[in-house]
């Protein structure tokens, strides 16, 4: 199946998260695939900065954003800006859109446990705050090792990931 031409992704990594392992399927939704990484000291205001206007470049070249992946690290002091920055991402997908939250590998009892939890509240708070695009969550876990009660992926993409599905 061809992609549109106009159609574009957006892969949003905050700084520490662990690199995805599923990025290859980005590929699939759009003719164009964008990444936006912030640097170890850069400020989630100025990632946000940066995001917003490459959404905005896009709007203005003509171009569809179909989906946003944000990937979390886990850092606690990002949480508030992660929450705007999905949200406003929101406002750039269409109504047929994806906003996918996506964290690492962070088995139950680690360090990193906290923040799993923190990011299965953000994304029931925001598939629960009228947002009519798809939500997704994905962890980095092997899924017969995860501690979630998956669904089967729905879109038919893949039979292997770890990830969550919400209408």
């Amino acid at each position: 199946m061809r992609k549109p031409e106009n159609e574009a992704t957006l892969l949003i990594v905050e700084p520490g998260a662990e690199w995805p392992t599923w990025t290859h399927r980005l590929g699939a939704r759009a003719h164009l695939n964008l990444v936006e990484t912030a640097s170890p000291d850069e400020s989630a205001d100025d990632l946000e900065k940066r995001v917003i206007a490459r959404c905005t470049r896009l709007t203005s070249e003509g171009m569809r954003l179909v989906m946003a992946a944000y990937v979390a690290a886990p850092n606690s002091t990002w949480r508030k800006s992660r929450e705007r920055l999905c949200k406003t991402l929101l406002g750039w997908l269409p109504l047929d859109g994806e906003l996918m939250l996506a964290g690492g590998t962070w088995p139950p009892g680690s360090e990193e446990a906290e923040e799993r939890g923190a990011l299965l509240e953000l994304w029931g708070k925001l598939s629960e705050s009228g947002a009519k695009q798809r939500m997704s969550l994905r962890f980095n876990d092997d899924p017969d090792s995860t501690p979630l009660n998956l669904i089967p992926d729905p879109y038919g993409e893949s039979s292997d990931s770890s990830r969550l599905f919400v209408h």
